[in-house]
């Protein structure tokens, strides 16, 4: 897998052999519709998987990336991609690594800025989760600034926002 755009452009990291990391096509479209509100944003990348959504981030100039994920197998391979990038520390300071279980996530502790918060969630598809994060969204006070991207099967219905469909995948921006 590669990075597509920015700083880290074309660099390849890695993905855990049991997920399904989210395709070059969907990172492509995530980025051109934030388009330049991602520069000095805090990006929160739950269900972080290998965490190319928000190596990705970083690389377009997101100030602070925030990655959220259950598995400690999963964290390491987050970790060592993030070392791939930055081999001498220099991002150490803008990189939060959090190993919960979403339903212990509280989004309001990962919306540190006041400037623009970007969420981009990929639970597991037709797990449940999809619901549950609407869940927990609705009940979120989300500034004007603020950015919620979800990832999901095209069989998950989300009727708010706008959508975008790369085959079973679809894009939901609220």
């Amino acid at each position: 897998m590669r990075i597509t755009g920015g700083e880290f452009k074309n660099l390849r990291i890695n993905a855990p052999e049991d997920i399904r990391p989210t395709q070059d096509s969907v990172r492509l479209a995530i980025f051109n519709v934030i388009g330049e509100r991602i520069e000095n944003a805090n990006f929160i990348d739950l269900f972080a998987g290998s965490g190319a959504v928000g190596i990705e981030a970083l690389s377009r100039g997101a100030e602070k990336i925030v990655f959220v994920d259950s598995s400690v197998k999963v964290i390491k391979e987050i970790k060592s991609n993030i070392k791939i990038i930055d081999s001498s520390d220099l991002y150490k300071d803008r990189i939060i690594i959090i190993n919960k279980k979403f339903s212990q996530v509280e989004l309001q502790d990962l919306f540190i800025s006041e400037q623009q918060n970007i969420l981009f969630a990929d639970p597991p598809y037709n797990k449940g989760y999809v619901k549950a994060l609407l869940e927990k969204l609705a009940g979120f006070n989300k500034s004007e600034n603020d950015i919620f991207i979800i990832e999901h099967s095209k069989h998950e219905d989300i009727s708010e926002g706008k959508h975008y469909k790369f085959g079973d995948t679809m894009l939901t921006f609220l």
